[in-house]
C-alpha cells in the first residue's frame, strides 16, 4: 500500500512547475492617464492525506483587478480588488467565496504611499520572506488575525528609500480599526497599530528587517481560555538573501495573544498567552526552469492554562514546480508533520500533499 510519503515521491518527479509566473495582465483600459488591468488564475488543486478533514478537492478561481490614475507629476491614485471563488461544493450548497484584497491608495513618489482597505498587514513586511509556499507558507501566522498577515480596516503608509535619503531602507506604519460584531471571536480585533523597518543592503542581495504590532482585544476575546490580558503584541525579526537562482530566508517571532490555539478533542479555543515561532526556507530556480524549495516551520505556545507548553505546528515543507509556459504550470507541495500523535493539544499529525494545475491569464 502506498504511503503518503511514497505518494509525494511519485508526484514530485512526475512533472511540476515554477513558483512564480510572469504572465502579463490584460489591459482593459488605458487612456487619459487612467489604467485598468485584469489578471487571474484557476487552480485545480487536490489534497491527499490520511487526515480526512484535510483530504479532498480544493479548486479555486481567482480574479484580480488593479487600476491607476495620474493626478499630477508627483502623485497618482491606485486601487486593487482580488476575489476568490471556490468550486469544491455543489451548486446548491452555500459558497465560501471571499475577498483577498480591496483597497484604494495614493502615491506621492519619494514621499511614500498610503492606502486604506483590506490589504497585507504590516507584520507581513517581514513574514512575506518565508511565505514562498502556496499552501503552507508562513504557517506560524494566520490570516485575519490582528495585523499578522492580511486583514481588513487597515490604513497603511510606506516609504521606500526613506525619502530618497537612504537607498534600500523602507519604513512602514499601519493602523487597524476595531472589528467585532458578527465576526468569529478568533478573527476579531480591537484598535491596533504596527511598525516595520527593512533594509536591503546594497550590492549584497541581503535584506534584514523587523516589525512590531500591538492591538487591544475585544470583550469576547478577553473571555477566552487560553489567552489572558487586554492586549495583543508581537515582534518579528528576519533576513533574506537573493543570489542569482538561489533564495533563502529566516525569521523569529515572539508574541502574546496572537497565535491561535484550537483543539476540538480538548475543547480548547483561544490564544497562546505567549508563543515563539521560527521559520526558514530555501529555494533554487534551476537552469531548466524547474524550481525546488524546502522549509522548516515551528511554533510553540507557552503558559497555556492547565497545559503549559505545546506545539502549535512543527513541520518540514517541500515544494516543486515546473512551468510548461508562462501561462500553465503544475506544482506539488508536501507537508511532513513533525508532531507526535500524542502531542499536548491532540492536533492532527498526518502528512499532507497538495497537487495543483494552474492556468494564469
Amino acid at each position: 500500500m502506498m504511503t503518503i510519503k511514497n505518494t509525494f515521491g511519485v508526484m514530485l518527479f512526475a512533472g511540476l512547475s515554477a513558483v512564480q509566473m510572469n504572465a502579463q495582465a490584460v489591459p482593459v483600459y488605458d487612456q487619459g492617464g487612467n489604467r485598468l488591468h485584469l489578471d487571474g488564475r484557476v487552480l485545480g488543486r487536490h489534497f491527499f492525506s490520511q487526515n480526512k478533514a484535510m483530504s479532498g478537492d480544493a479548486v479555486i478561481a481567482r480574479i484580480n483587478l488593479w487600476a491607476e490614475t495620474d493626478i499630477n507629476d508627483q502623485m497618482y491614485g491606485y486601487s486593487r480588488f482580488e476575489h476568490d471563488f471556490r468550486a469544491n461544493k455543489a451548486e446548491s450548497e452555500p459558497g465560501e467565496d471571499y475577498t483577498r484584497y480591496a483597497y484604494v491608495g495614493l502615491s506621492a513618489r519619494e514621499y511614500g504611499y498610503f492606502d486604506y482597505g483590506r490589504n497585507d498587514s504590516i507584520f507581513y513586511d517581514v513574514v512575506r520572506w518565508t511565505d514562498i509556499f502556496p499552501v503552507w507558507g508562513a504557517g506560524s501566522f494566520a490570516i485575519d488575525n490582528f495585523l499578522a498577515r492580511r486583514g481588513s480596516g487597515s490604513f497603511s503608509y510606506h516609504n521606500r528609500d526613506f525619502f530618497s535619503l537612504v537607498k534600500g531602507l523602507e519604513a512602514g506604519i499601519q493602523f487597524q480599526g476595531k472589528k467585532e460584531g458578527n465576526t468569529p471571536v478568533l478573527k476579531q480585533n480591537g484598535n491596533g497599530y504596527g511598525l516595520s523597518l527593512t533594509y536591503k543592503i546594497p550590492e549584497t542581495g541581503l535584506t534584514v528587517g523587523g516589525s512590531y504590532i500591538r492591538s487591544s482585544r475585544t470583550d469576547a476575546q478577553k473571555k477566552l481560555s487560553p489567552g489572558r490580558g487586554d492586549n495583543m503584541d508581537a515582534w518579528v525579526a528576519g533576513a533574506n538573501l537573493e543570489h542569482g537562482p538561489f533564495y533563502a530566508a529566516a525569521l523569529y517571532s515572539e508574541s502574546r495573544n496572537l497565535s491561535q490555539v484550537r483543539s476540538s478533542p480538548l475543547n480548547i479555543y483561544g490564544f497562546a498567552n505567549k508563543a515563539k515561532s521560527f521559520e526558514a526556507v530555501a529555494s533554487w530556480n534551476t537552469p531548466l526552469g524547474f524550481t525546488a524549495s524546502a522549509g522548516y516551520i515551528q511554533s510553540r505556545a507557552e503558559r497555556l492554562e492547565s497545559i503549559g507548553q505545546a506545539w502549535l505546528d512543527k513541520a518540514w515543507v517541500f515544494f516543486a514546480a515546473w512551468p510548461f509556459n508562462d501561462n500553465f504550470r503544475i506544482t506539488t507541495e508536501y507537508k511532513m508533520s513533525l508532531l507526535k500523535d500524542d502531542n499536548a493539544l491532540r492536533l492532527a499529525s498526518q502528512d499532507a500533499v497538495a497537487v495543483t494545475m494552474i492556468y494564469v491569464f
